[in-house]
C-alpha cells in the first residue's frame, strides 16, 4: 500500500488498489502462493499521482507502468533484487536517473517518453541487461559506451540532449540496434553493409561509415 500511497484516492478505489481487496486481486497485480507480489502491469490506465519505488515489494520481478499520468521522481537505487523488467515509458516522470546500483538480474529498462533530465552513467550496468531505452526525454551530457554489458542488444538514446565526442569502437558484437537520432552526439561508427541497418544516426553529428 505504501507503494501506491501517492496515487489519487478516487482512482485507487476505482482500480481496486486498496486494502479492501487482497493484494492478489488488485488490478494488474500478480502474486505468488505466499501472497508475494511478483508482477505489476498498469497499461493505459486513468491513474495520476506519484509512486515510491522504495516501497516496491521485494518479491517483484516485473514492473510495467505505461501511458498513465503518474509523475514525480524515480529512485532506481532501491529496486527489488529479483526485478528483471522495468518498463516506465510514456508517463510524466521527471528528475535524474541513477544507474549505479541496479538489480543484478535486470534485463530490460524502458524509461522513454518521460521528462527525465541530467546525465546518465552507463559504466556499471548489470551484466544481464539486453535492452535499454531512454528515448524522448531531456537527458544531457556525454555517453560512455566503452563498458557496456557484453550481451546488450538494443540501445535507444534518441530525441535527447546528449552531446560530445563518443567512442563507438567498443560496441558489443551482440548489439542489434543503436539509436542516437535527434541528439548532438559526435563520432564515427564503422560497420559492414550487412550491419548498417542496426545503426540509426539521422539528425545527429554521428557519421556512419560502411566498410567494404
Amino acid at each position: 500500500e505504501l507503494f501506491v500511497e501517492g496515487i489519487d484516492e478516487k482512482e485507487k478505489k476505482k482500480l481496486g488498489l486498496t486494502s479492501s481487496f487482497p493484494i492478489g486481486d488488485w488490478t494488474g497485480v500478480q502474486a505468488d502462493r505466499n501472497s508475494g507480489v511478483t508482477h505489476i502491469s498498469w497499461f493505459s490506465m486513468v491513474m495520476s499521482g506519484t509512486i515510491n519505488l522504495q516501497w516496491l515489494p521485494l518479491t517483484v520481478e516485473s514492473l510495467s507502468i505505461v501511458m498513465t499520468s503518474i509523475f514525480g521522481s524515480v529512485e532506481l537505487t532501491c529496486l527489488p533484487p529479483p526485478l528483471r523488467i522495468l518498463h516506465l515509458s510514456k508517463n510524466f516522470f521527471s528528475g535524474t536517473l541513477d544507474f549505479s546500483c541496479l538489480p543484478d538480474v535486470l534485463k530490460y529498462i524502458a524509461l522513454g517518453k518521460n521528462k527525465f533530465s541530467g546525465e546518465i552513467s552507463l559504466t556499471n550496468l548489470p551484466s544481464t541487461l539486453v535492452d535499454l531505452d531512454v528515448r524522448g526525454n531531456t537527458l544531457s551530457g556525454t555517453l560512455d559506451l566503452t563498458h557496456l554489458p557484453e550481451g546488450i542488444r538494443k540501445l535507444h538514446f534518441s530525441d535527447n540532449d546528449f552531446s560530445g565526442l563518443t567512442d563507438f569502437s567498443r560496441l558489443p558484437p551482440t548489439l542489434r540496434m543503436l539509436n542516437v537520432e535527434m541528439t548532438s552526439l559526435e563520432g564515427h561508427v564503422y560497420c559492414t553493409e550487412a550491419d548498417r541497418g542496426k545503426f540509426r544516426v539521422e539528425n545527429s553529428k554521428v557519421t556512419l561509415i560502411v566498410e567494404e
